[in-house]
């Protein structure tokens, strides 16, 4: 005598979608859907687990992740009405494939994936002009701000609680923004050009900034 047992389950196949981002800032990875009591997600990003979530309330909130990975660290925040996940002050080397499994309660299974491209801001300039190297954050009393330039991260300017160290090479061609950590440049140069990178740091985070300066018209 044989016996058979028969285990339904509806398996939905994965979507995919692309999200750009820029280095520095926020990535939503949106889900298009909202949980109910009782549904489980999970989150991974390529073979790295990341999080997961059990639907127990109606409560809804956003909730930290606590990721031992150094890269995510102090990084993602998770939705728990959509399943939403936030990846904030975001890296080059966060770029990557990022993997959602939904598990409803009725026994359903639905997948979705998220091709995450983080660049590089791009900012053009003609030599001998003025240009701004927007934060687009707020910093708070007591900041390191530091700017590097070029692949050796040679000091730009350096501030923090009043004082400020200034590479001669800018001299009296700088002026720093203390609220936001901006940086405007005055009668650019050829040298000017290439990687500039920002790090605001206090001792809770370090969030960073990269702005590429480009001749205009490249």
């Amino acid at each position: 005598t044989h016996f058979c047992s028969l285990l339904l389950c509806v398996i939905v196949t994965a979507e995919e979608k692309k999200v750009p981002g820029t280095e520095g800032r926020s990535v939503n990875l949106e889900t298009d859907t909202e949980l109910r009591k009782g549904d489980e997600i999970k989150w991974w990003f390529e073979v790295l687990y990341l999080t997961e979530f059990r639907k127990t309330t109606s409560e809804e909130k956003d909730i930290e992740c606590d990721v031992a990975d150094g890269r995510f660290r102090n990084k993602l925040v998770l939705n728990t009405k959509t399943g939403n996940l936030i990846i904030n002050n975001i890296r080059t080397f966060h770029s990557g494939l990022y993997k959602l499994q939904i598990s409803r309660k009725n026994g359903k299974t639905e997948y979705r994936r998220f091709i995450v491209i983080v660049t590089v801001k791009k900012v053009s300039v003609k030599v001998g002009e003025t240009v701004t190297l927007d934060s687009g954050v707020k910093t708070l009393s007591g900041d390191l701000i530091l700017w590097t330039f070029g692949a050796k991260n040679c000091l730009v300017i350096k501030a923090e609680t009043g004082i400020t160290d200034i590479n001669e090479r800018f001299r009296d061609r700088l002026d720093l923004n203390h609220q936001t950590g901006s940086l405007t440049i005055t009668n650019t140069t050829d040298t000017d050009l290439g990687l500039f990178q920002l790090q605001i740091i206090n001792r809770d985070r370090t969030r960073y900034r990269r702005f590429n300066l480009t001749h205009s018209g490249e």
